[in-house]
């Protein structure tokens, strides 16, 4: 191939372009031509950062005039795969993962997504959440040893003191917690080590090709200075494992929340339990969606934005405020957000909402059509079926008993049951493009039920109630079932981080097959 290229440039008397380059060469080798070109196709730069999660070179040239804001698309790869393989409409759905990688992120001004971000964000988050919950839980347990017993709602049966202080306490509740921060953290070192044999295996292969030494040089300076986005050869997915870092990161803040729960639990603080449950769902379901939509993906700032919505809908649920109010601005809330991410999910748009959107939604409702994509299609179906139907039934639920209580654990579970319903249409796409599932995934996605049964059959069993009176809720007291010293809601805390991990790792190893695989022929769904 580079003898083809000198000779196809000295007889042609021209320097190639990009787009000459794409012509002639997969992208898989255009790396190794990089000092031949001003700019490898595939780099662009997000209006976030410095880089993408694909490449990380410059693309996106954003100019600041009095007018305002203006975007010029200066994208080598859009460029080059609008003429390779022509112009993406709004109303085409891509095909290949090549093609996805060619669409502008929105319809308005390029910003592609930095997904570096996610995991810095919610870092500081957690920093910033952690020292008011902090001081709100130690006046209420400062409370508790003052004589104010029915503050906190613990298994008396089982709660063992806090050693060397000799302070009564659930303190069995609250080392129990170091499962998750055990879970997650192997997890991100195994991402980590995962990630480091990866480019340390394609650096080997590059350089086994008889190359010119300056070539081989400019190879491990891109390495050098990209580190993760170096190994970019367009085969197989992107490389940002930062999404992934992300996951490991909210297993461990889970389990901090978890732990200063439990300090003193009550109704007052079960928001800091539940918050990163949330999180974590949350952001399963965006790593899972970003392996075929990278460009796709909604910017870091409102993706945080709408967790941080939930999460006060969480918080205001656990107060008293009228029920007919609160659940009449959850089903408007939930009917908007779940027609707006299924009209995305199925046309791999990113859709702002203004009179055209809603106008051509509602003619798409009152002149329906075969879809294009009947798979597809069943499953988000199938999906909004079944979360209209919790919804629908905690809403009448509420009503009967004036009563928003429900709600927080209502919202964890819809968030956990459409994230494994992603997972499953994820698997049986894979196989309809005629790609596999390697056996390490099927055995995680096995431990990841079995542990996840285990530890709902431990839950349900329930020591405490923090929605009754204190007195109703010592009646639900049990003793210790292991060692004498942690009970129920502790197993329950050991198997869900099993669990968690497990179902990461299936997601994490789902796309293995396609490492090798040129993007032009990996399917999008």
């Amino acid at each position: 191939h580079f003898q083809t290229f000198q000779s196809k440039s000295q007889a042609d008397h021209h320097t190639f372009s990009s787009i000459d380059l794409k012509d002639h060469f997969p992208r898989s080798l255009q790396c190794l031509f990089h000092h031949f070109v001003k700019k490898m196709p595939g780099n662009y730069r997000s209006t976030e950062s410095n880089h993408n999660p694909v490449s990380g070179d410059e693309s996106v040239r954003i100019e600041i005039s009095q007018n305002g804001r203006k975007a010029n698309e200066t994208s080598p790869l859009i460029n080059s795969r609008k003429l390779s393989l022509g112009a993406i409409g709004m109303t085409e759905r891509p095909i290949t993962y090549d093609q996805v990688l060619a669409i502008p992120v929105k319809s308005t001004p390029v910003q592609t997504v930095y997904l570096k971000n996610y995991w810095k964000i919610l870092l500081l988050t957690a920093i910033f959440y952690v020292v008011p919950s902090m001081q709100f839980v130690i006046i209420q347990y400062q409370g508790f040893l003052a004589g104010e017993t029915d503050s906190c709602y613990y298994n008396f049966k089982c709660a063992q003191k806090i050693p060397f202080f000799n302070l009564d306490a659930a303190f069995n509740n609250i080392i129990s917690n170091i499962f998750y921060g055990l879970c997650g953290a192997g997890f991100m070192l195994l991402v980590r080590i995962d990630s480091y044999k990866r480019v340390k295996k394609l650096r080997e292969k590059r350089l086994s090709v008889n190359l010119p030494l300056e070539v081989q040089q400019e190879i491990l300076e891109r390495e050098a200075q990209y580190k993760n986005q170096g190994n970019d050869t367009g085969t197989g997915l992107h490389n940002d494992q930062s999404l992934y870092y992300c996951l490991g990161l909210s297993i461990i803040l889970e389990g901090i929340f978890s732990a200063l729960y439990h300090v003193c639990p009550s109704r007052l603080n079960f928001q800091f339990d539940s918050t990163f449950m949330l999180i974590g769902s949350s952001l399963l379901f965006l790593t899972l969606y970003q392996k075929r939509q990278p460009t796709l993906l909604g910017g870091v700032f409102r993706m945080y934005g709408g967790m941080a919505g939930a999460i006060l809908g969480t918080t205001l649920a656990l107060v008293s405020m009228p029920a007919g109010l609160f659940w009449g601005v959850v089903v408007v809330t939930w009917t908007y957000f779940s027609a707006l991410g299924s009209y995305n999910i199925y046309f791999f748009k990113r859709v702002r909402w203004n009179r055209s959107t809603l106008y051509s939604l509602l003619h798409q409702v009152t002149h329906p059509s075969i879809p294009e994509d009947k798979l597809r299609f069943a499953f988000i179906t199938v999906a909004n079926g079944l979360n209209y139907t919790i919804v629908g039934y905690s809403v009448k639920n509420g009503m009967q008993h004036d009563s928003t209580k429900e709600f927080p654990s209502v919202l964890l579970g819809l968030a956990v049951l459409d994230s494994l319903i992603y997972v499953l249409y994820y698997i049986c796409m894979k196989y309809r493009s005629g790609e596999t599932v390697w056996p390490r995934c099927w055995v995680s996605l096995m431990f990841t039920f079995v542990f996840a049964g285990s530890a709902l059959n431990f839950f349900m069993i329930g020591t405490t109630n923090k929605f009754l009176t204190p007195e109703e809720s010592r009646t639900m007291n049990k003793p210790c079932v292991v060692f004498g010293y942690f009970d129920d809601h502790d197993v329950w805390h050991c198997l869900s981080s099993f669990a968690i991990l497990f179902l990461y790792l299936a997601v994490y190893w789902l796309d293995l097959d396609i490492e090798e695989k040129p993007r032009e022929i990996i399917k999008v769904f």
